[in-house]
């Protein structure tokens, strides 16, 4: 009878994204925020000797997002850029009993995370933080917090990433299409790697989206490495590379949202996506319609010298990136994030 109900109770939570995962990374210690609102939901780490931050890169505590808010790669990375890092635990309450669910959605109105910028910004004496513009990041289902807060604030949002999402839907939302956007999932990912790639190639085609494809070769629903190591690199090339092409070198926030740069469709690089579709079989599972190998070597072009499908390829906003997607897209490693 447990047995039984162990089986009935796996088969209800995996396709929520709920269970552990023995591949995930190893739980972490109790992290300490400098700086952490007072319903204790929303967290914001700041780059120590940076007069002013420039951006804010945003993690829900969903699936990987709590592990990379805390790392020290992202970190560094932050730094770099004079950026800070807030994460929030989509999963908490409200002091009113409201469920917290994703900024953006009805459950949680986008103001939650609005009032917590605002919050953190008087905390730490960092006004800036109200107006910095924002690289949305999620995991999974936590993919439902980029489009949905980023759909309702675009002209905060510099780049998005959909991280192995459960489904296209999750990152269907036409205010975002303009902005640069990476969708990543894994090759081995059968739960969850369902219509992504037809999904992307569809709103490149219809809408002109400025998206891209990573199929990770060998990758399943987590990052791939100790602490998500072989991953992580080309999620920073490209957190790197869209701040630099998207946020004014003079931006002050301090002074009220920076107007974003626009990002030029014909001004950027193609990537040849595969040739390829997924499909459901009998026993719930993602699989290739047809055999493919995953880790190809695709072409890659500036825009106007592509010789391919420029309506459905991916959209690569430099050369310098879009040799790190060909290089990762053909070995699921980058050597120089």
């Amino acid at each position: 009878m447990q047995h039984t109900l162990i089986l009935i109770t796996t088969l209800l939570l995996a396709p929520l994204g709920l269970l552990p995962n023995a591949s995930a990374a190893e739980p972490k210690t109790p992290y300490a925020w400098p700086f952490t609102t007072e319903n204790g939901l929303f967290h914001l780490w700041l780059p120590k000797d940076t007069p002013a931050i420039k951006g804010l890169l945003v993690f829900p505590y969903h699936g990987t997002g709590e592990q990379w808010s805390v790392s020290p790669e992202v970190q560094d990375l932050a730094k770099e850029l004079s950026c800070g890092i807030v994460a929030f635990d989509q999963l908490g309450k409200l002091p009113d009993g409201t469920q917290l669910g994703f900024p953006g959605n009805e459950k949680s109105p986008d103001t939650s995370l609005l009032d917590a910028f605002a919050e953190l910004a008087k905390q730490s004496g960092h006004p800036e933080v109200v107006n910095a513009p924002l690289c949305l990041f999620g995991h999974s289902n936590a993919t439902a917090f980029v489009s949905g807060f980023g759909g309702k604030h675009p002209e905060r949002v510099f780049a998005w990433i959909a991280f192995k999402s459960a489904f296209g839907k999750q990152f269907s939302e036409p205010a975002i299409y303009p902005i640069p956007g990476l969708v990543l999932s894994g090759e081995n990912d059968k739960s969850y790697f369902s219509d992504q790639l037809t999904t992307v190639k569809k709103l490149r085609k219809e809408h002109r989206a400025l998206m891209q494809m990573i199929i990770e070769p060998g990758g399943g629903h987590w990052p791939e490495g100790a602490r998500g190591t072989k991953t992580l690199p080309i999620v920073m090339a490209f957190i790197r590379t869209t701040f630099h092409l998207r946020v004014p070198a003079d931006a002050d926030p301090s002074k009220g949202p920076p107007r974003l740069i626009e990002a030029a469709e014909e001004k950027g690089w193609l990537g040849k996506n595969l040739d390829a579709v997924r499909v459901r079989d009998d026993k719930f599972q993602w699989s290739w319609e047809k055999p493919v190998v995953v880790g190809q070597l695709l072409e890659i072009a500036p825009y106007e010298q592509f010789a391919g499908d420029k309506s459905e390829a991916s959209w690569l906003p430099t050369e310098e990136y879009a040799r790190k997607w060909q290089e990762f897209c053909h070995t699921g490693l980058l050597k120089t994030p």
